[in-house]
């Protein structure tokens, strides 16, 4: 699907740390409400635990309908699935998650 981004929006912060271990890029995240990655798209899968306060997942489906996700500060990882627009935002300030993605 083309320009996803009309859809998904929340304002971008970069890593705090980003690293790649045994093939897999592991980026922590500190953000505060309203921050967090916006609207993108992966070819393969990738994980997301949140350490610290919480956060709200959206994916678009091919139709443009939004699911719409909460997790808190350890809730069980969640696998986001690929090839589908997904944008991750903080629902409160000093919020702490984790993705890990496959390097290769």
């Amino acid at each position: 699907m083309e320009n996803m981004e009309q859809y998904l929006t929340v304002d971008f912060i970069e890593p705090s740390i980003d690293f790649v271990l045994v093939g897999k890029r592991v980026q922590a995240f500190l953000a505060d409400k309203g921050q967090g990655l916006p609207s993108h798209v992966h070819s393969r899968s990738h994980a997301l635990f949140v350490v610290s306060g919480s956060i709200v997942i959206r994916i678009l489906d091919d139709r443009c309908n939004v699911t719409t996700h909460y997790h808190d500060a350890w809730d069980q990882p969640v696998e986001l699935p690929e090839d589908k627009w997904h944008e991750i935002e903080a629902s409160e300030d000093n919020t702490i998650f984790i993705t890990v993605h496959d390097e290769s």
